[in-house]
């Protein structure tokens, strides 16, 4: 059950401080009403369920189940080059457009959708990035052949080329 969000912004988050804030949790709801805290795999995270192990022996830490499958999937995909090579050229198209404002801005005039920035340490990024992208291939071909991309500045460089290539590619998106 989902308790409350604590703004951690400018915390060192040891595994003390996470421990502190799951011990708080559990006494808001009485330590008799828990069994169980999840959390990532991360060290501190672990550490954390150790001392609430400690402190509570009836309360076990697990870690999440959809932590763990991020990280073998990530291993996977680092291991796999055509996996590999499809992060990196859909991570390309996503920062060259979300990098430039005017690139930004002639995207949005094709999609209501953004192109998303999400960060490493997000559960299934590559996956969400990758997703969207899909969503976003009609806009981003009417993007890549319109007027206001040909007239734009920075489209005859070759990092916008090769995104325009990328983009107009069936054998790419398949």
């Amino acid at each position: 059950m989902f308790l409350k969000a604590v703004d951690c912004e400018g915390q060192v988050k040891d595994a003390q401080f996470i421990a502190n804030i799951l011990i708080q949790c559990i006494q808001d709801v009485g330590p008799q009403n828990v069994v169980q805290v999840i959390t990532d795999n991360a060290k501190n995270c672990r550490a954390a369920g150790m001392l609430i192990e400690t402190r509570f022996e009836h309360i076990f830490w697990t870690p999440c189940a959809v932590h763990s499958l991020n990280l073998m999937l990530q291993k996977i995909g680092r291991k796999i080059d055509w996996i590999k090579q499809i992060y990196v050229e859909a991570e390309e198209i996503q920062m060259f457009i979300t990098n430039h404002n005017m690139s930004q801005a002639i995207f949005r005039s094709f999609s209501q959708l953004e192109l998303l920035k999400v960060a490493e340490t997000r559960f299934a990024s590559n996956t969400i990035v990758l997703r969207r992208l899909v969503k976003v291939r009609q806009p981003l071909a009417s993007m890549v052949i319109s007027q206001s991309w040909s007239l734009w500045r920075q489209s005859n460089t070759e990092r916008a080329a090769n995104v325009k290539r990328m983009i107009l590619d069936d054998t790419w998106w398949d």
